[in-house]
């Protein structure tokens, strides 16, 4: 429950995705390179942002469509 009322905080300030659902599967047109990049500056993880667009992306997994939303995905780099 905490967990919870925390992705929503998260999602209401503009950092996730919606975050009830139960996709794990992102859509075939999905662009991770830009979901990747838009992490780069961050000081924790970004260089490893970098590191992966340069080297290049794999494509998802398959996962579960449960055909309400997409997969929880950062979308804001966020600090704290």
């Amino acid at each position: 429950q905490q967990t919870m009322h925390v992705a929503e905080r998260l999602y209401l300030s503009g950092y996730l995705t919606y975050p009830r659902t139960e996709t794990n599967e992102y859509p075939k047109n999905f662009d991770l390179r830009t979901t990747v990049q838009e992490q780069t500056r961050n000081p924790y993880w970004g260089t490893y942002c970098r590191e992966l667009v340069q080297q290049g992306l794999t494509k998802a997994r398959e996962g579960n469509d449960a055909g309400d939303h997409p997969p929880i995905t950062p979308v804001r780099s966020a600090t704290e």
